[in-house]
């Protein structure tokens, strides 16, 4: 019995709630429509700037700093590929070298097998 109460009273409830609502009672003063107000127009920021002649040259001064700077950046970076090409070379010389030591002493096993002046040693 009390659930059935409980439902019923949840159903008043629920109707209550989602029902449209009654337009409010008419009054004895007048009803009075105010327009809202324009918005205001976006206030426009301008700022001028002038450039006399010295920031004229100060900006020629930072741009030929900065070309300045760019061009002992590559400088730098030349002399280093030039570093690292000269060792490049030195380390396949040194290979090479050793490639030629180690294929003529594979040839013959002891000096007494030379078979010519270009395999002796002494002056």
């Amino acid at each position: 019995m009390l659930n059935v109460y409980l439902c019923d009273l949840f159903i008043l409830l629920s109707l209550q709630v989602l029902a449209p609502r009654s337009p409010p009672a008419p009054t004895h003063h007048p009803t009075v429509i105010v327009p809202a107000p324009a918005p205001a127009p976006p206030a426009h920021h301008v700022t001028v700037v002038t450039m006399g002649p010295a920031s004229v040259i100060n900006t020629a001064s930072t741009s030929r700093q900065n070309l300045d700077t760019i061009v002992q950046a590559i400088q730098h970076i030349e002399s280093i590929q030039e570093k690292v090409g000269r060792e490049e070379e030195q380390r396949q010389a040194v290979i090479v070298t050793q490639g030629r030591a180690l294929t003529d002493t594979a040839r013959s096993d002891t000096a007494s097998d030379s078979e010519g002046p270009e395999d002796c040693l002494l002056p």
